[in-house]
């Protein structure tokens, strides 16, 4: 099932016991919807034409590094960005 704008493509499996389910059962993914200003779809399908993957696959993506980050962070460490200069900045999470 694909939904509007092209974003997300579901597939419907059934169980052993009959019991239908949206998503891909092999790579544990489930359907998800949520709801995004044009602004922010507009970044995100650019994000993916940059990176020649998919809207979902940069969302996947950006949430591992989410995640990352904060591991980090929660650890008493400090994330530093290195600029093209040599210069380091600090990425400060709240």
């Amino acid at each position: 099932m694909a939904a509007s704008n092209g974003i997300a493509v579901a597939m419907r499996t059934v169980d052993d016991e009959g019991a239908y389910h949206m998503g891909d059962s092999e790579k544990g993914t489930v359907k998800t919807s949520l709801t995004l200003t044009k602004e922010e779809l507009d970044t995100l399908r650019k994000l993916a034409a940059q990176l020649g993957v998919s809207v979902a696959e940069v969302l996947r993506s950006a949430i591992a590094e989410e995640a990352f980050l904060r591991d980090v962070v929660d650890e008493d460490g400090r994330v530093l960005l290195e600029a093209k200069d040599k210069s380091l900045k600090e990425l400060v999470i709240q």
